[in-house]
C-alpha cells in the first residue's frame, strides 16, 4: 500500500514540474482551473503512474514526450511545434535535474537510505525544486531559443528525428540486436509510440498548410489595402491642387453669387472626402495585421454624421506588433472592437458624436485612447462591476469580457477616466 501511495505521489510530483516548465515557457498567467485542464492533468498523471507501475521499456522517455506535447497543447492552447519544443526543453531539464539529484544523494546518502521505498519521492521533490531555480533564471534565454527554433522551423526536424530513432529502435529489438522485448505489453506500447509521432507530424503540416492558405487570402488583402492607401494619397494630392484652383476662381468671380455657391458646394464635398485622412495615419503602422484590423473597425462605425478623429504618433512606427502571440494579439483586437464599438455606441447619443483614437508609443508600453462624448451619469465604481451597462437588458457584455481578457494577460492594462462629458479609455499594451 505504502508503495502505491509512493508512485501516486512522484506521478503527481512529475505532472506538476512538467506544468511549471511549460506554464513559464508558454503562456503565464495561463488560466489551469478550467475543467478541461484538470481532466488532462489527471489523464497525465495516471499515465505516468501506470508507466511507473509496468515496464513499457527502452522507449519509456519518448512515450512520456508525447504525453507532455499532445497534452500541455491543448492545456496551453499552443501549436504543436511550440508544445514540441518547449517540452522538448522540458525532457532534459527534467533529465539533468534528476540525474544531479540522484548521483548527489547516491553519493552522500548510506546504502541502506538509497533503498528506501521513498526515495523516490525525496528526490522527486528536490528535483523540482531545482528545476524552478533554473527556470526563474534562465526561462528568458530558454523563451529566446525557443522562438529561434519555432522560427527556423526546428520542430519538424525534431520530430522526423525522433520517429526515425525510434523506428531504428525497434528495428533493431526485432532483429534480436538488442534484448529481447520483456513482455508484449512493451512491443504494443513502443508500436504505438511511434503512431502518436507520424500523428504530431500530420498535425504539423496541417497547422503548416493552413498557414499557407491565411497567408495567402492575408497577402491579397494587404495587397487591396496598399493599392487603396496608394490611390487615396494620389486623390488627396490632386484634390489639394483642385482646391486652389477653386478658391482662385471663387474670388476671380466675386459678386456673381451663383458661381460663388455653386464653388462652395464643392468645397464642401472636398472638405467631408478630407475626413478619410484616418487612412493616411495608418501608414504609421508597419505591421499589415493591425493596420487592416483597424482600417476594417473604423470604416464600419464611420457612418451617422459620427466627427472621427485619428492620431498615431510617428514613435509608432518602431513598435514591433509581431512579439505578441496569436493568441495575444487576438485578445488585442478584441479589446480594441469592444473599447471601440462602446464609444460609438455612446456618442451616438450626444449631439456633438464626436470620438477620437489617440496611438502613442512610451517608454516601455504602447498606450491607446479611446476618447467619445457621451450623454447621461457614469459611476466609475460601478463600470468595473460584471454586465455594467447604461444601455438596459441585453447589455453590458462589452466590459465584462475586456476585463476578463485583461485579467488573463499580463501585457495588458487599462484606465478609464471622465472629464465633463467626454469618456477617456486607455489601454496599455507592454513592449
Amino acid at each position: 500500500m505504502l508503495e502505491v501511495i509512493e508512485k501516486i505521489i512522484v506521478s503527481i510530483i512529475q505532472v506538476i514540474s512538467w506544468t511549471y516548465v511549460n506554464k513559464n515557457l508558454a503562456v503565464k498567467d495561463h488560466k489551469l482551473k478550467k475543467l478541461k485542464n484538470i481532466l488532462i492533468l489527471l489523464i497525465m498523471s495516471f499515465c505516468v503512474y501506470i508507466f511507473l507501475v509496468f515496464d513499457v521499456g527502452f522507449l519509456k522517455p519518448m512515450i512520456l514526450y508525447c504525453i507532455m506535447i499532445l497534452g500541455y497543447k491543448y492545456i496551453f492552447e499552443i501549436s504543436f511545434s511550440e508544445s514540441l519544443i518547449i517540452n522538448f526543453f522540458n525532457v532534459i531539464i527534467h533529465g539533468i535535474c534528476e540525474a544531479l539529484i540522484t548521483l548527489s544523494l547516491i553519493l552522500i546518502l548510506p546504502k541502506e537510505i538509497m533503498n528506501n521505498i521513498l526515495i523516490s519521492t525525496f528526490t522527486g521533490g528536490l528535483a523540482f525544486i531545482l528545476i524552478i531555480v533554473i527556470i526563474h533564471f534562465g526561462s528568458n534565454w530558454m523563451k529566446k531559443i525557443k522562438k529561434f527554433l519555432i522560427k527556423s522551423k526546428v520542430a519538424y526536424l525534431l520530430c522526423l528525428l525522433l520517429v526515425c530513432s525510434t523506428c531504428i529502435l525497434i528495428f533493431l529489438k526485432i532483429n534480436n540486436k538488442m534484448n529481447s522485448w520483456n513482455n508484449q505489453f512493451e512491443l504494443v506500447i513502443n508500436i504505438f509510440t511511434i503512431l502518436i509521432f507520424i500523428t504530431v507530424i500530420m498535425f504539423l503540416l496541417q497547422e503548416k498548410l493552413k498557414t499557407f492558405e491565411i497567408n495567402y487570402k492575408f497577402n491579397n488583402v494587404l495587397k487591396n489595402l496598399q493599392e487603396l492607401l496608394e490611390t487615396l494619397t494620389i486623390y488627396k494630392k490632386t484634390n489639394h491642387e483642385n482646391e486652389t484652383d477653386l478658391r482662385i476662381i471663387k474670388n476671380k468671380a466675386k459678386g456673381n453669387k451663383e458661381i460663388e455657391k455653386y464653388i462652395d458646394n464643392i468645397l464642401n464635398e472636398k472638405n467631408v472626402m478630407s475626413s478619410k485622412k484616418w487612412i493616411v495615419e495608418l501608414n504609421k503602422i508597419k505591421d499589415p495585421d493591425t493596420s487592416i484590423f483597424l482600417y476594417e473597425k473604423i470604416n464600419s462605425i464611420l457612418n451617422n454624421n459620427v466627427n472621427f478623429t485619428f492620431h498615431i504618433n510617428k514613435k509608432v512606427e518602431k513598435y514591433n506588433f509581431k512579439h505578441l502571440k496569436a493568441k495575444e494579439f487576438r485578445d488585442f483586437c478584441r479589446l480594441l472592437s469592444v473599447y471601440i464599438d462602446n464609444a460609438y455606441d455612446a456618442c451616438l447619443e450626444t449631439k456633438e458624436k464626436e470620438i477620437s483614437i489617440d496611438i502613442t508609443l512610451k517608454v516601455d508600453m504602447l498606450e491607446i485612447i479611446i476618447s467619445n462624448t457621451y450623454f447621461g451619469t457614469i459611476d466609475l465604481k460601478e463600470i468595473d462591476k460584471p454586465n455594467f451597462t447604461t444601455k438596459g437588458l441585453s447589455h453590458g457584455v462589452g466590459r465584462t469580457l475586456a476585463k476578463e481578457i485583461i485579467s488573463s494577460n499580463n501585457i495588458f492594462k487599462e484606465k478609464t477616466i471622465i472629464i465633463k462629458n467626454y469618456f477617456f479609455q486607455y489601454l496599455y499594451v507592454k513592449k
